[in-house]
């Protein structure tokens, strides 16, 4: 199934390139964790227990908690002892003896149970336990039951050995933090290095800047250029809002959208009537300053406002404003009405997001979060067939465990769908252990012989393995009630370790962490060139849109000198051309490569890669160096290139001849010309 998917198709590629280096680290864990295990059962091996309080009295508590010599027990004392209970072995205590919280215990008749479900009672224990909390998850249970514990088969006493808490600090700083980043730097170093195999070389350092500098031009894209009307009132409109003419129009634009956010953030329950007449009032002026701004925009631009889909989202902005407005007004049910109230004032947040536009420094993350969304959209679908793997898996072995404590009616694995919505919850590290030791637990109608019900009929609701049946279908919702079976398996058994803890590795430490490589690696892809910065962008896109108006990519190649005398360095010439020395158009490699299609047009990608390319030979030098024909970035570069049917040396080749042949045919001409002046003079001189 992934072979259908070629884009999927890259994420497995790198994630299978990133296994080796991973099992590395995972064997670097696995030494970090085996020392933090040793040292725990070394100290803390059979303390995680405690007698249950519910099961005794506050008295007989306070003595399992500070037991006694046996010879300083009062009569009261010993008569609670049940010395005739076969766990309490009273009778053969000696005088001097001091029973432990445990024995005490038993013969109270108490629970001795765990404090928490971990344990140090041995290596395995501890490694799952570090594990465990590695995760982040529960791991201040753990601590507090490593702080109140006193000791083997004694009953724990809050904050008694605080210096414990180092312990799982120090754990937590190297085993979940550091190997953690290990894990991010591992994935993140794999897919650079297939970023680099799939050129099937080794770029030089001036390879790799002109490579990061031709992938920061493929981002270029032209402008529509706004010309000012010449109609008078569109003409005002025009400088009044436009920038370069009036900068302070965008400013107060920023400070009305931020001013009406604070507002409607101030919004809270119990507000007076005060408070929200006056939010009313100012929502109300803000919501007019946007659709006189919209008025403003649309009269001075015309249709050219519709071209830009920022404008398109203010407008879809402002015209939800007024019906929300307009909706508001007309009805009369109040709690409707509030109901669109909420939405107008969720609708006038959405302006928050023109800061973007407005904001040249925000522009960078968002560009970035628009540039990685296909590479995330690609590592989500291997994380949803992951998903939908587990939660077939999990309803075939856990569909039938009866619900009990974290295994509720929310919570379970009765359906694919429900199971992953469960697991997207353990994906965030939410409540996983929890879940997982739920399905552990004995139920109280369940054995956990699987053959206890054929031994002992008596036990009716036993039962090891239930199986569907078309009669009696399962007990899932209410309407199903009466004629259902209630689905009421035992506990899942020891096939949760490797259920909950592979699924743990594989989408926390792996997946979710190649998303996090996957956002980087956009954050170094926005950066700016290694030669360029991205005012030289913005000014070549300035210039051009000033040959290509409508931003249609081209320009026609007869433009190109000229363009290129407005385009000031390091990509342009302007100010540098000498009309009388000349040649320097018809002389460069570069420029003289620049594709032209049958049209005779030249593409903005194109024009502004060879002029880039220019500009790396002057820098590097003789260290400039070509990419690989099978390097990604060649590949994308070729894109553009369909329907280019010539060079600009061509065309200019082809013009140098037209003007040669059309040079010759003038000499031949005044050539003959001049021998015919010749003829007639001469006749005239030899006449009569």
């Amino acid at each position: 199934m992934i072979n259908r998917f070629p884009e999927v198709k890259v994420v497995v590629d790198a994630l299978l390139l990133s296994l080796p280096a991973v099992a590395d680290v995972g064997v670097v864990m696995v030494l970090l964790f085996l020392v933090f295990s040793v040292f725990g059962v070394t100290f803390l091996k059979g303390t995680f227990y405690k007698c249950l309080e519910s099961s005794l009295t506050p008295e007989e508590l306070n003595l399992v908690t500070y037991p006694k010599l046996v010879g300083q027990l009062t009569s009261a004392e010993l008569s609670w002892l049940d010395v005739d209970s076969p766990n309490c072995g009273a009778n053969t205590w000696e005088v001097g003896k001091t029973p432990t919280s445990r024995e005490l215990c038993s013969c109270l008749n108490g629970d001795w149970v765990e404090t928490i479900p971990q344990n140090f009672n041995n290596v395995l224990s501890g490694f799952a336990l570090l594990f465990e909390i590695s995760t982040t998850e529960s791991w201040v249970s753990v601590m507090y039951a490593a702080i109140d514990q006193r000791g083997t088969d004694t009953q724990p006493v809050r904050d008694t050995n605080r210096a414990w808490a180092l312990f799982f600090v120090v754990f937590l700083s190297l085993g979940a933090f550091f190997i953690l980043e290990l894990f991010v730097g591992v994935i993140i170093e794999n897919f650079s290095r297939l970023r680099d195999t799939k050129g099937l070389v080794l770029m030089t350092d001036a390879q790799r800047q002109w490579a990061s500098t031709q992938q920061f031009i493929m981002r270029i894209k032209p402008e529509v250029l706004l010309r000012r009307p010449e109609r008078k009132l569109r003409a005002i409109c025009y400088d009044f809002i436009m920038p370069g003419s009036n900068p302070w129009f965008d400013r107060f634009i920023v400070a009305v959208i931020i001013a009406n956010s604070i507002g409607i953030a101030t919004i809270s329950f119990g507000d007076s009537d005060e408070k929200s007449i006056v939010l009313g009032i100012l929502n109300l002026l803000f919501s007019s300053i946007f659709v006189v701004e919209s008025v403003l925009k649309i009269t001075a631009l015309g249709k050219g406002y519709f071209r830009s889909r920022w404008n398109i989202f203010d407008f879809v902005v402002v015209c939800g404003l007024v019906a929300g407005f307009i909706l508001k007004i007309s009805i009369n049910d109040q709690r409707l009405a509030g109901s669109i109230s909420s939405l107008i004032s969720l609708i006038r947040m959405g302006r928050l997001i023109r800061l973007i536009r407005l904001v040249k420094q925000l522009r960078a993350p968002f560009n970035t979060m628009v540039s990685v969304l296909p590479g995330m959209v690609n590592i989500i679908s291997l994380l949803l067939l992951l998903f939908f793997v587990y939660a077939v898996c999990g309803v075939q072995l856990y569909g039938t465990i009866a619900l009990q404590g974290e295994l509720n009616e929310q919570a379970n694995f009765r359906s694919v769908g429900n199971a992953m919505l469960l697991l997207l919850r353990f994906s965030t590290g939410e409540g996983w252990m929890s879940v997982m030791y739920a399905l552990l637990e004995e139920r109280e109608d369940c054995c956990e012989d699987i053959w206890c019900c054929k031994r002992d009929p008596s036990l009716d609701m036993c039962d090891s393995n239930p199986k569907y049946e078309e009669a009696s279908p399962w007990c899932i919702d209410e309407d199903d009630y009466p004629n259902c079976s209630e689905v009421n398996g035992c506990s899942a058994g020891a096939s949760v370790f490797v259920y909950f803890y592979s699924f743990t590795m594989i989408v926390s430490f792996v997946i979710l962490n190649m998303l996090v490589a996957a956002v980087l690696q956009a954050f170094e892809a926005s950066d700016e060139g290694e030669l360029l910065d991205p005012a030289d962008l913005e000014h070549f896109v300035s210039v051009w849109s000033e040959f290509d108006p409508d931003a249609t990519w081209f320009i026609n190649a007869s433009d190109v000198q000229s363009f290129l005398s407005r385009l000031r360095p390091p990509l342009g010439m302007a100010g540098q051309f000498n009309a009388e020395k000349g040649g320097i158009y018809t002389k460069d490699p570069c420029l003289l490569g620049i594709a032209v299609n049958g049209k005779k047009q030249v593409n903005i990608v194109n024009v502004a890669t060879l002029l880039a390319k220019r500009h790396a030979k002057e820098e590097l030098g003789e260290q400039f160096g070509e990419l690989s024909d099978d390097h990604p970035i060649q590949h994308r570069a070729t894109r553009h290139l369909a329907g280019m049917s010539s060079t600009l040396g061509d065309v200019y080749t082809k013009e140098a001849g037209v003007i040669l042949r059309a040079v010759v045919r003038w000499k031949r001409r005044r050539r003959r010309m001049a021998i015919q002046m010749e003829d007639g003079l001469g006749h005239n001189t030899t006449s009569p």
